[in-house]
């Protein structure tokens, strides 16, 4: 079991990692080395999350996918890192004007503050940034076998990447939203929450169609 210090290098490796990538996007914009940067950050990421996952894994939660549950203290310095994290990558966005990708990361920041205030929400807060992180590094092998015109890997990682995609963020967060929508008790953060999280889904709606035309058009 990988001890706490071995996770706190991981996440300030991993933050470094994501300001190399804006100083190489900033400058040359090589995209081999911006490629690297991208693949060894998301791959580090979901390692940590899987990681944290692991170390506080609570069968009762999991398996009966409890919205509302205890206090962890390995999952309340996670999302600390992830916010931090999150608001360094607003910065390539911000540069390339991606609004899409800055709308999702100020969503993303607010449900994690939600997390850090409303700590019985860290288990399905850590299930949610895990599941998520799953299609990225599909997705950066897919674009870097289309940079270098590799045409059938291209596609296929691209159609695993569709699939994943799928699963892990449409079909998952619909779950998610049937039951915080569907919650009893109704507290300060329902309202607000839910709407993050719709928020969130149907932004995810959006990126899917356009993952599909995508690939239809490399076909």
């Amino acid at each position: 079991m990988t001890n706490s210090k071995e996770i706190a290098f991981g996440y300030k490796y991993n933050i470094l990692l994501c300001l190399m990538n804006i100083y190489v996007y900033t400058t040359s914009k090589d995209f081999l080395l911006i490629s690297i940067l991208d693949l060894n950050y998301v791959i580090l990421k979901l390692y940590i999350y899987i990681i944290t996952f692991i170390n506080t894994y609570d069968h009762h939660i999991y398996s009966n996918f409890i919205i509302y549950s205890k206090e962890n203290k390995s999952i309340n310095e996670l999302l600390t890192y992830n916010i931090y994290d999150y608001l360094l990558s607003c910065i390539i966005p911000i540069i390339t004007y991606d609004y899409t990708m800055i709308f999702h990361h100020i969503i993303t920041i607010f449900i994690l503050s939600i997390g850090k205030r409303k700590k019985n929400l860290h288990h399905i807060i850590l299930l949610t940034l895990l599941l998520f992180s799953i299609p990225s590094p599909i997705l950066l092998f897919a674009r870097v076998f289309h940079k270098y015109n590799y045409k059938i890997p291209s596609i296929i990682f691209y159609m695993i990447f569709m699939i994943t995609f799928f699963i892990f963020r449409i079909l998952y967060t619909s779950c998610l939203l049937k039951k915080t929508l569907n919650y009893k008790n109704i507290t300060q953060y329902y309202y607000t929450g839910n709407s993050l999280l719709l928020s969130i889904y149907f932004l995810q709606i959006y990126w899917m169609y356009k993952i599909i035309l995508v690939l239809f058009n490399n076909i």
